[in-house]
């Protein structure tokens, strides 16, 4: 299984830091989907984000710092706990998050939360299309969490 590859993780290490620096009171979760945790990106790809807040943030800041020193567009996603939670369902974001995903701040257990939803969901053989690839959704290709100062890289469940 192949690990989330290093030049990622640095990608998912400056934007966790620039988010909580704008929004370090109200960020709840910070979880990072898409092709550039699947490993199937092009140089010229996004870094898709979902963060999970307490209260509604504008991250323009934090999007256009990233773009200025990475050259690359940070695509955020921002929803409330509750939102979050009612998005365990089929055709909501959560179907792509529960393919690869990869969590760098949480507090509010959001990486179990997405384990167990995945795991229940995968059972009904549901596919998601995307420009990168067919998935069958909930079954996990990759999956990290951030232990202390270091992010945690799994393969499958």
């Amino acid at each position: 299984m192949q690990k989330v590859i290093s030049k990622n993780m640095e990608l998912f290490e400056l934007a966790t830091e620039l988010i909580l620096k704008q929004g370090k009171e109200s960020v709840l979760a910070i979880i990072f989907f898409g092709s550039r945790v699947i490993g199937k990106y092009r140089e010229n790809s996004d870094l898709d984000v979902l963060i999970v807040t307490n209260e509604q943030i504008d991250f323009k800041e934090t999007r256009l710092t990233f773009l200025r020193q990475t050259g690359i567009k940070l695509d955020t996603i921002v929803m409330s706990e509750n939102t979050f939670e009612e998005n365990f369902t089929l055709g909501s974001i959560m179907m792509g998050i529960s393919i690869a995903f990869c969590i760098t701040y949480d507090k509010i257990n959001a990486y179990n939360k997405i384990v167990r939803w995945s795991d229940e969901i995968e059972k009904y053989n549901a596919k998601l299309v995307l420009p990168y690839g067919e998935f069958v959704v909930g079954k996990m290709l990759k999956k990290c969490i951030r232990e202390d100062s270091r992010i945690m890289s799994f393969g499958s469940h």
